[in-house]
């Protein structure tokens, strides 16, 4: 059941954060409920104390635009960095280095080179719904 949930919770933040950046819509569809997605994530995967820290970076994440040439990478580096609160409270740094890794360089290539038809966001909205998931590894 619990996957079920992971599942619905990850689709729903993907979703959110394409809405949040259509021009019809508010930033807060992605600023907060992408937010409110990865906390919920992260709170049914490993419980909710440490993760208050780390909802508060990712928010602020969330809240930085794009910047023209960085594709997104700067936007991609502070939402990554709010899985790190819970990662060193379950001593679980590689994974979130890894994570770190792995969701900034991804953000930069589907935003370089997949920008094209809006795939790109729906890329970006997966890779950040799914960041709680890298702290399985290992």
């Amino acid at each position: 059941m619990i996957i079920l949930y992971a599942l619905a919770i990850i689709a729903l933040c993907t979703f959110l954060y394409w809405v949040g950046g259509m021009e019809w819509a508010h930033t807060l569809f992605r600023d907060l409920g992408c937010t409110i997605c990865i906390a919920g994530l992260a709170c049914l995967l490993f419980g909710w104390s440490p993760w208050i820290l780390g909802t508060l970076i990712c928010w602020g994440g969330f809240t930085i635009g794009d910047h023209e040439n960085w594709y997104w990478t700067k936007h991609a580096f502070v939402i990554s960095l709010g899985i790190f609160p819970l990662a060193i409270s379950m001593g679980a740094f590689w994974q979130a280095s890894l994570a770190l890794a792995v969701v900034v360089a991804g953000t930069y290539l589907v935003s370089r080179f997949m920008a094209k038809g809006g795939w790109d966001v729906w890329l970006r909205g997966l890779l950040y719904a799914t960041l709680p998931l890298w702290l399985l590894l290992g």
